[in-house]
């Protein structure tokens, strides 16, 4: 008799048929074949992902009661046939299927957990995909902003090389600037030579005069006996000499008046031997420019004392900027720099006080703007200097400017302080006015503080770019500064000595535009050429970095009257607002 049957036995030997049976595994299929090998190695493809060895153990008795429970009946018929031989294996079987019904509710509990274990692993699958999706979304996103803000800095990057441009042209024309700057000093070397050779000249030419005035006095002597038919004439000309000297010390203020009744006086008066050996160095020095009938100076040398003038202004205006920027910036003594501020813009105007408070509170420490206004403010000190009778004494100053001249305010150009001019200057020809203003500054001639006032000017706008009396080292620099402007003034001195002495047959004069003025290119030039500058054309300007010179013409018209007019032998320089901005200061 056959012994009892194993359940793979059954797997084996039984394929399914309509009635849902099983029959032998040598009909399967390749599907099957490879569904048992997977079953053999413990791994069963679920939904949702595979099964480890121990369901796998599970899932294989669950298949074996389901095959043994079809194959039951067939096996039941034919234990029957052959119950005599069979009796033991029945037995087997029926204890099988007891053990086996006995283990089915908790392999159908195992079955129900890997459902609910397979439905929950979905979920978790269907949660990763919606992340998934709302991580794209959050990518795709994120590159958009990227692309905006690339597009931004290519933005960005295409301004830097418009500025690179920029700044290849102002890198040239600076090279332009030095260069020129170095054809000036090589011309300023060979005008101190001329210079030199003029100085001997002169030398030369004083002695001669000097021989001269020797044999004059001879003259004089010889001419004492003539001169007596004269006494009574040079009596009455001495009592109104007495009483014009009693008038002038009446009225101090009007000393130039007294100076031309001397005048006249001398001049109507006989030359005796008392007269010339009593002369002062003072009238001997007047008498010379009177009798004197040449200018001194060519106008080719008043342009080039008047260009280094303005390359004199340029290093002290850069020095002391560069100074300022160095130290620390103070904003606290806030009444003080209000104060300040206030006078500057009095000075060189709103947009430059408005561009050096932007680098003090921001901390840019850019010297350009104060640059500037310090030259702007020597600028209007040497036309002030040059153009005054006595500028230590404004008052006495005053007076002189109303004998020599008035200012008119019709439509008088700003930069015309040379005065238009009525009085001497309007009723006498251009030589014999400039001779009396000639002789009228060399009997005024002193010693000049004026670098005191300009050292004033120069704290305010020092203050108002966040420089502090109380920063380090600021009495040093101080007496640096002081001493740049002594210098300075020295040279102002020297051009107004050639201006109003050694030019007495015209009037040449140092010329600039004030703050606001409007932009003309006939009458200017600016500073740091630009292809935008024709868009400025009669915009106000900042201010002025380099004086002009002018020269007066002087027509006589039919009616006997004078006609008078300034032409501009060198155009002034000024500072256009593009100077200041990012895209001039």
């Amino acid at each position: 008799m056959p012994g009892p049957r194993h359940q793979s036995d059954l797997h084996l030997s039984y394929e399914p048929t309509s009635s849902g049976t099983f029959s032998s595994s040598r009909g399967r299929e390749s599907k099957d074949k490879s569904q048992d090998a997977g079953i053999s190695q413990h791994e069963l493809p679920l939904e949702g992902g595979t099964l480890g060895k121990e369901q796998a153990r599970d899932y294989d008795d669950v298949i074996n009661y389901i095959m043994w429970m079809e194959a039951g009946g067939k096996v039941k018929e034919q234990d029957k046939e052959t119950e005599g031989k069979d009796g033991n294996q029945l037995q087997g079987i029926e204890g099988r299927d007891r053990i086996t019904q006995a283990q089915c509710p908790a392999l159908e509990n195992k079955a129900q957990t890997l459902k609910q274990k397979s439905a929950q692993v979905d979920e978790a699958i269907q949660s990763l995909i919606a992340t998934s999706m709302h991580a794209a979304e959050a990518a795709a996103n994120h590159i958009q902003d990227l692309e905006k803000k690339n597009q931004g800095l290519e933005d960005q990057l295409r301004r830097m090389q418009e500025r690179a441009q920029k700044a290849e042209v102002a890198t040239a024309v600076a090279q332009q600037a030095a260069s020129a700057m170095q054809n000036l000093i090589t011309t300023s070397r060979h005008a101190v030579e001329a210079a030199a050779k003029r100085a001997q000249d002169l030398e030369k030419e004083n002695q001669r005069l000097e021989d001269q005035l020797r044999q004059m006095r001879e003259r004089a002597r010889r001419a004492e006996t003539a001169a007596a038919a004269a006494q009574q004439a040079a009596s009455a000309a001495q009592e109104a000499a007495s009483a014009a000297q009693k008038a002038a010390s009446a009225a101090r203020n009007a000393a130039s008046a007294a100076a031309s009744q001397q005048m006249a006086v001398n001049s109507a008066s006989a030359v005796t031997a008392a007269d010339v050996q009593t002369m002062s160095p003072t009238d001997h020095r007047a008498s010379q420019v009177f009798h004197s009938k040449a200018d001194s100076y060519a106008e080719d040398e008043i342009i080039r004392m008047v260009e280094m003038l303005n390359a004199e202004v340029l290093q002290c205006a850069v020095f002391v900027a560069e100074e300022v920027m160095a130290t620390d910036i103070n904003l606290k003594e806030e009444s003080i720099v209000e104060k300040c501020r206030k006078r500057a813009v009095d000075r060189v105007g709103q947009r430059l006080v408005e561009a050096m408070k932007h680098n003090a509170e921001s901390g840019a420490k850019d010297p350009f703007p104060l640059q500037l206004a310090l030259q702007h403010t020597m600028l209007v000190w040497s036309c002030y200097i040059v153009q005054s009778f006595t500028p230590e004494n404004q008052d006495l100053n005053r007076h002189l400017t109303n004998i020599w001249g008035r200012v008119s305010n019709n439509g008088m150009r700003s930069h015309d302080t040379a005065y238009a001019l009525i009085s001497i200057a309007l009723t006498e020809d251009a030589a014999v006015a400039g001779k009396w203003r000639a002789i009228m500054a060399a009997q005024l001639k002193g010693p000049s503080t004026s670098y005191r006032a300009m050292f004033d000017d120069f704290r305010y706008m020092m203050v108002s770019a966040g420089w502090s009396t109380k920063a380090t080292n600021s009495a040093t620099l101080a007496a640096n500064i002081q001493a740049r402007l002594m210098t300075l003034e020295s040279s102002i001195l020297k051009l107004k000595e050639a201006v109003i002495e050694g030019i007495t047959s015209t009037e040449m004069v140092p010329s600039m535009w004030v703050v606001g003025q409007p932009y003309h290119p006939a009458e200017m030039d600016s500073t740091y050429p630009d292809p935008t500058d024709p868009e400025f054309v009669n915009r106000p300007i900042v201010c002025s970095t380099d004086l002009g010179v002018q020269r007066l013409a002087v027509t006589r018209t039919k009616d006997g009257s004078l006609s008078r007019k300034f032409d501009t032998l060198l155009k002034p320089k000024v500072i256009l607002p593009s100077a200041l901005d990012d895209g001039a200061l």
